[in-house]
């Protein structure tokens, strides 16, 4: 191979050396997504293309080294390749990473690391495991299992379930307590959503309106066999694209799936006491306390609550968590809304004086997904758009 080609492989890798991104809060956000045997790769949200695919070995995800720098915006300079040794050498501003073809070790500043795979040469590219290469150059790395794609996220806060479970998780850098114990007042009254859609219409509580960016399409989740009737009944409603197909043997029921970030600010809470790491999402300020929190896990109903000091878990979701594109996804079904349970304050039987706290300063209004249209809609408790105040 010679030396140029193999320049123009490794030189995009660069740019991780020198511009890492700084700890940039407490949502991880996609960088670039590659989806296995598919030469379509996206930046930021745009497509673009690779002349070779990625491809799993081993267990392991294996991307082409240039297009990786590519998506991270790395430019062409600042590579050395011992032909020899088959070594690539990257440094900048003090940082030398150190990889060689076939070895199963790299070095970072003189530092040796260890990993289970090795990088390759197949068709005329390097390609390295995606995981190893980006998390040791500062970026996070998630797996979508169903649509078998490698997401490229931005580092920041991490939410560590151990801490979670044992009561210790702190909440991230800037979180706040609501200013009291029922949480921040409503920005918004009610949220209506459509699949495929990527906007939603907002209801503020003095009945004013607005369009709301979730920065990614609304999806239904669904089944092969039990649960793809809808899809099958009205396929003008639910074109290719709009639903994602999963396991049959999975926990996925036939939901409406709404990105949860936006969502939630959108009804009040700040977004400094939200987390999302690739895996695990975490709402901090629950009982007006920013040390309080709920802690969910993709592909999972499980809720870890920290409230009164003690930490415990329960099966509290009605439909997993789901993530798409690197954008955590809370579900609303007929007559059963995650959203609102994570967000709103309840009725409970098992508190006190009969109420639980939320983060949201209103009660439950409901939440309902049409099937029939499409949509979906997210309430807090109301009359003529305004609210009712829990407490």
């Amino acid at each position: 191979m010679k030396k140029s080609l193999l320049l123009a492989l490794f030189s995009a890798l660069v740019l991780t050396l020198s511009a890492l991104p700084a700890l940039a809060g407490t949502v991880a956000e996609p960088v670039a997504r590659f989806v296995v045997d598919q030469r379509t790769y996206w930046v930021r949200g745009e497509p673009r293309q690779m002349d070779v695919a990625p491809f799993i070995e081993n267990g392991r995800t294996y991307v082409p080294v240039r297009y990786l720098g590519y998506a991270l915006g790395v430019p062409e300079s600042g590579i050395g390749w011992n032909q020899a040794e088959r070594k690539a050498t990257l440094t900048r501003d003090g940082t030398t990473v150190e990889l060689v073809v076939g070895r199963s070790s790299y070095r970072v500043n003189g530092q040796e690391r260890g990993m289970d795979v090795v990088p390759l040469l197949k068709d005329g590219r390097v390609f390295l495991p995606a995981r190893f290469v980006a998390e040791a150059l500062g970026y996070r790395v998630a797996w979508e299992l169903y649509s078998r794609q490698v997401v490229v996220l931005t580092p920041g806060y991490e939410i560590d379930m151990d801490q979670a479970r044992a009561g210790t998780l702190q909440p991230p850098p800037g979180a706040v307590a609501p200013p009291g114990k029922w949480g921040w007042e409503p920005k918004g009254a009610r949220i209506e959503f459509r699949v495929g859609s990527r906007y939603a219409t907002v209801t503020r509580p003095d009945g004013s309106t607005y369009q709301l960016d979730l920065g990614a399409e609304c999806v239904v989740v669904t089944k092969p066999i039990t649960d793809r009737s809808i899809i099958r009944k009205y396929p003008e409603v639910y074109p290719e694209g709009t639903y994602v197909v999963m396991p049959e043997d999975s926990e996925y029921t036939t939901a409406f799936y709404i990105p949860f970030i936006p969502v939630a600010k959108a009804f009040g809470v700040p977004e400094r006491n939200i987390a999302w790491d690739g895996e695990h999402l975490a709402v901090f300020g629950y009982g007006g306390d920013k040390e309080n929190y709920q802690v969910f896990t993709v592909g999972s109903k499980e809720v870890v609550e920290k409230a009164g000091g003690e930490a415990f878990s329960y099966q509290g979701l009605s439909s997993p968590l789901f993530v798409k594109d690197g954008v955590p996804m809370v579900a609303v079904r007929a007559g059963e809304c995650d959203v609102s349970a994570i967000l709103f304050a309840q009725f409970s039987s098992a508190s006190r004086d009969g109420k639980a706290p939320g983060v949201v300063n209103a009660y439950i209004g409901g939440g309902y997904f049409y099937y029939e249209s499409g949509t979906a809609y997210v309430s807090v408790s109301r009359e003529d758009y305004g609210y009712t105040p829990a407490g």
